[in-house]
């Protein structure tokens, strides 16, 4: 039977439909807390020196011993192994019959579904990167691995267990509720701790909203109660922070321009099927929770990054395995019939939390 143009340009309109919705194409926001940075080790240290604090100098009397002081000096260093990311999708013998074969049309028919699949696979890797960021941020990360069920890797960053506090009453309760009181709190805590003010905080809109909606937001804008409020913007509600643009209170020395930002990114988990609608989202941050942190840097140092390693792999299947940095795409074949092809998408990172006192929780 002859190939079949027509059906052929049905396939391409079906494959090139966009593999994600417009939530999935949300900007991340894990890049700018927690960078990629590029080492070569699959086993990397995070080392800290650390000096304590010095006072000032002593008195002696006249004709004394000038009296001894040596500065006490920290020094840390830990030890993580970059976590493997890794997944294969195959290409079956009839398709790769179609790929090498005489008819152009079956050939761009299959490897345009074969390239969605590759694109899928590094949507994956880019997605479970994310959320190694955010679970490191919230402290515990558990690491789960698929070809050995049962097989688990549990780390801790060390976040401080007063970073986090569940806020009462909840932000749900928009009459009583003091949203506000606790995202200022939740700055000068950072202050207290680092001798940095929060200036970044993070929420979903849902959370948005409840904030948006509360009465201590509303009685701090809107003198006018008789009806005449108007929904805060984002700009008005960080005027209510610390250090924010057109706030009425006395400046604070070292304080940054608070900004706030809410964000949707997520994902569709392989659960949702076609649904492509935000109830069939998992976010990032999830409803209910808010992250306040400091500048990316503190004092030169990064309070996070996420180490990017190297990986194996073949330019050809016949070629010897050559070390890449980052996250690399090849195809493989195996070495016993039926001869199947794999596509193959890996990566090895791991978040670095550097400054674990950084990150303080909200959970509203």
């Amino acid at each position: 039977m002859p190939f079949d143009i027509w059906d052929s340009a049905t396939n391409t309109e079906i494959i090139s439909r966009s593999l994600t919705t417009a939530l999935e194409d949300e900007n991340l926001v894990g890049p700018t807390l927690l960078p990629l940075v590029d080492v070569h080790d699959r086993r990397i240290s995070r080392g800290g020196i650390e000096v304590e604090a010095f006072g000032m100098a002593q008195m002696k009397a006249r004709n004394a011993t000038p009296p001894i002081f040596v500065p006490t000096v920290a020094v840390t260093r830990e030890y993580i192994e970059l976590a493997d990311i890794d997944e294969m999708s195959p290409i079956e013998e009839d398709e790769w019959e179609k790929l090498t074969g005489d008819n152009e049309f079956e050939r761009n028919r299959v490897g345009a579904s074969v390239l969605q699949r590759a694109r899928i696979l590094q949507l994956r890797n880019e997605r479970r990167t994310e959320w190694l960021r955010w679970e490191a941020m919230y402290d515990t990360l558990k690491i789960t691995m698929a070809d050995e069920p049962g097989q688990e890797m549990w780390l801790r960053y060390g976040l401080p267990a007063a970073n986090k506090v569940t806020v009462s009453p909840a932000w749900s309760t928009t009459a009583t509720s003091t949203p506000i009181t606790s995202i200022r709190a939740a700055q000068k805590a950072l202050f207290t701790k680092l001798g940095k003010w929060g200036s970044r905080i993070y929420m979903g809109p849902d959370t948005w909203d409840e904030l948006a909606a509360s009465k201590e937001v509303q009685d701090l804008l809107n003198t006018n109660t008789t009806g005449g409020q108007k929904l805060p913007t984002v700009g008005t509600i960080e005027s209510l922070l610390y250090g924010g643009a057109g706030s009425n209170e006395r400046p604070r020395p070292g304080v940054i321009t608070p900004t706030v930002t809410v964000t949707n990114a997520g994902y569709r988990d392989s659960g949702q099927g076609t649904a492509r609608g935000a109830e069939a989202i998992t976010y990032y941050l999830p409803e209910g929770r808010v992250l306040v942190t400091t500048e990316p840097t503190i004092s030169g140092e990064k309070i996070g990054d996420m180490p990017n390693g190297r990986v194996a792999v073949k330019p050809n299947p016949t070629a010897e395995p050559q070390w890449r940095q980052g996250p690399q795409n090849e195809t493989l074949v195996s070495a016993m019939p039926p001869y199947v092809h794999y596509n193959r998408q890996v990566c090895v990172r791991i978040p670095r939390i550097n400054v674990p006192g950084a990150f303080y929780w909200l959970n509203v």
